[in-house]
C-alpha cells in the first residue's frame, strides 16, 4: 500500500447532547457530557491507521492537562505519530448534537496557529518515500500553502480537506491534486457568496485550473469535478445518529481508497 501522511489539529474534544440548539440568550440544560481527544487530523489519521493504512501523522501539542489524553490514546491505537511540542496551549474544541444529529462545533486551536513550515519539517524523513499527503485549514494558512509547495516540489500529492474554509489563493489550486469541500466551503475557498448556485463553483474551479474536486452534499450525496467534467453520485439512506466527524471519516476512506490503487470518482452503487 502506498504510504500516507497526515497532517493536522490534536486536542480535546467535549461532547455535549441537547435536545435542541440555544437561541440567543438562552441557557439550556445538557443531556449528557462526554470528553475525548479529536481535531480533524487526529480522526482522520486515526480512521486511516483503523482502515489498515501505511499512515504516518504529524501533530502538535502543548504543554497542559489536554495534552495527555492524545498522547494516551494515540499509544494506545499504536499509530505512528510526531509531535510538535512548544509551551503554548492544546487546542480545545466543543461539540454540541441535537436530537436530530445536527451538530454545531467550535475549535480553540492553540498551538496550531504558531507552526511554520520550519517545524513541520523537523520531520522532514518522515516524508521520504511518501505518496499522499492529507492536510486540513487548521494551521495558519500560510503554513497550509508551504506544506502545498514542500509537496508539490517534491512530488507528492495532496489532498487538501479545505475545513475550516477561508478564501485560498488561485495560484494554489493547481499544485492540490484533490480538493474536498462540503457545499458551503466549496463557495467561500473561491471567493463565492453563499445564496449563489453551485454552478459558479465549477466556473471558478475551471478558471483556476483546478485538477480534481469532490464537493460533498450530505444526504445528497456528493459531486465530483475533474478538469470541467462533472459527475453527480448519490449517498445511500441512513438515519444520522451523529454527524460529528462524518467528514473527516469521508476522506479517510477516499484517500485509503486512493493508496490502495483505486481512482477517483470510486464509485458505488447507492442503495
Amino acid at each position: 500500500m502506498k504510504k500516507i501522511i497526515v497532517i493536522g489539529l490534536s486536542g480535546e474534544s467535549i461532547f455535549f447532547k441537547v435536545d435542541h440548539f440555544n437561541n440567543i440568550g438562552e441557557t439550556i440544560n445538557a443531556l449528557s457530557v462526554h470528553t475525548e481527544p479529536g481535531g480533524k487530523g487526529f480522526n482522520q489519521a486515526l480512521a486511516l491507521h483503523r482502515l489498515g493504512a501505511n499512515v504516518s501523522f504529524i501533530t502538535a501539542l502543548g504543554s497542559d492537562v489536554f495534552s495527555k489524553s492524545s498522547y494516551d490514546f494515540l499509544d494506545k491505537e499504536k499509530i505512528d505519530y510526531y509531535v510538535i511540542n512548544k509551551n503554548e496551549k492544546t487546542a480545545v474544541a466543543t461539540i454540541i448534537t441535537d436530537k436530530n444529529g445536527e451538530n454545531q462545533v467550535t475549535v480553540y486551536r492553540g498551538i496550531n496557529d504558531t507552526l511554520d513550515i520550519n517545524d513541520i519539517l523537523k520531520y522532514k524523513e518522515v516524508f521520504e518515500n511518501c505518496d499522499y499527503v492529507l492536510i486540513q485549514q487548521e494551521m495558519p494558512l500560510d503554513t497550509t500553502y508551504s506544506i502545498i509547495d514542500y509537496c508539490f516540489e517534491n512530488n507528492i500529492k495532496v489532498i487538501l480537506n479545505p475545513a475550516p474554509a477561508v478564501l485560498l489563493n488561485k495560484e494554489v489550486f493547481k499544485k492540490i491534486y484533490l480538493i474536498t469541500p462540503n457545499e458551503f466551503e466549496s463557495k467561500k475557498i473561491f471567493g463565492i457568496k453563499e445564496d449563489e448556485n453551485i454552478e459558479k463553483v465549477f466556473e471558478k474551479a475551471k478558471e483556476y485550473k483546478v485538477n480534481n474536486m469532490i464537493i460533498t452534499l450530505g444526504k445528497e450525496g456528493c459531486v465530483y469535478y475533474e478538469n470541467g467534467n462533472i459527475e453527480y453520485f448519490k449517498a445511500r439512506k441512513v438515519k444520522a445518529v451523529d454527524t460529528t466527524g462524518a467528514g473527516d471519516v469521508f476522506n479517510s476512506g477516499l484517500v485509503f481508497s486512493l493508496a490502495n490503487g483505486e481512482n477517483i470518482p470510486c464509485k458505488w452503487e447507492a442503495k
